[in-house]
């Protein structure tokens, strides 16, 4: 029984017996000239482009072209990954200097808030200060209008009063002097509030305990120039009326004068303990 062979076999073998069927110098010569085209197709550029075209036309490509293709495909994928990193960098660089820029903001607006609500709490506190000794000086001028009334003894409220004033305006020009630097400062202002009190002479622009009458030189111009004492207190007060001084003013004044004497240290030593407490307080400091 013959073996029947199939179409497929068939097919697939006639490359073989065609081969099998060339003369043994003919396939020599065929194997010898497809090395020789495969070494010129490697080696000449101008053979290899001609020979990547036709197998190209026919649907076909070579290992270098798909070398070629799988590394440009690499470096493409590549770019776009250096790419979206450049990008993302920038994005996050971005979004730092943003974040940054927006803290610095917020940290100076709050550095100017807090240093406008300190100079604010200090013009209130200045302000509440002179007020109340206002509210002061004019209930003890007015408490003292009736005391400076009374014969002999009211030389000593005049006295006492007089020192007051003068301390009263001191503390005030201080407080008003630390206000100023507060509200002139780029800095802290309670420490530049401090600064201006601590370092601030009443004596630069009010009279000192030697400046302020004494009792004695008060009861001289009252018995040598009552009219000049008078005319000189109507330059500050418009509204006192003229005086005659032809009566007898001197014997009435000497007599006001002796009863008086004890109330000199009274007066007197008010207004100089309160201009000697600075110097009374720097004196330890100077022998240290």
């Amino acid at each position: 029984m013959s073996r029947q062979r199939s179409p497929m076999l068939a097919v697939l073998g006639f490359p073989v017996r065609m081969v099998r069927s060339l003369p043994r110098t003919v396939l020599a010569l065929l194997v010898i000239g497809g090395l020789l085209f495969s070494i010129a197709v490697l080696t000449h550029s101008g053979l290899n482009r001609a020979t990547s075209e036709l197998l190209s036309a026919a649907g076909l490509s070579t290992v270098a072209e798909r070398s070629a293709a799988a590394a440009a495909q690499e470096r493409e994928a590549d770019r776009i990954a250096a790419e979206s990193a450049t990008q993302e960098a920038t994005e996050q660089a971005a979004r730092a200097a943003r974040a940054e820029a927006e803290a610095v903001a917020l940290a100076a607006a709050q550095a100017v808030a807090a240093h406008t609500q300190a100079q604010h709490d200090l013009a209130l506190l200045t302000a509440r200060q002179v007020r109340d000794r206002l509210v002061q000086q004019v209930d003890r001028n007015i408490d003292a209008a009736f005391a400076e009334a009374i014969p002999v003894t009211g030389i000593a409220v005049i006295a006492a009063g007089l020192a007051r004033d003068v301390k009263d305006s001191c503390d005030t020009a201080r407080d008003l002097a630390g206000l100023e630097a507060a509200l002139g400062t780029g800095g802290d202002p309670a420490e530049a509030h401090r600064l201006a009190i601590d370092a601030y002479s009443c004596a630069d622009i009010l009279p000192g305990p030697d400046e302020v009458p004494t009792r004695d030189e008060i009861w001289e111009q009252v018995v040598q120039a009552p009219e000049m004492v008078w005319e000189k207190a109507r330059n500050s007060f418009p509204d006192l009326s003229e005086v005659d001084w032809r009566s007898n003013v001197a014997q009435s004044a000497d007599y006001l004068r002796a009863q008086a004497d004890k109330l000199e240290p009274a007066a007197r030593g008010l207004l100089s303990d309160w201009f000697g407490r600075k110097e009374r307080q720097s004196e330890p400091e100077a022998h240290e």
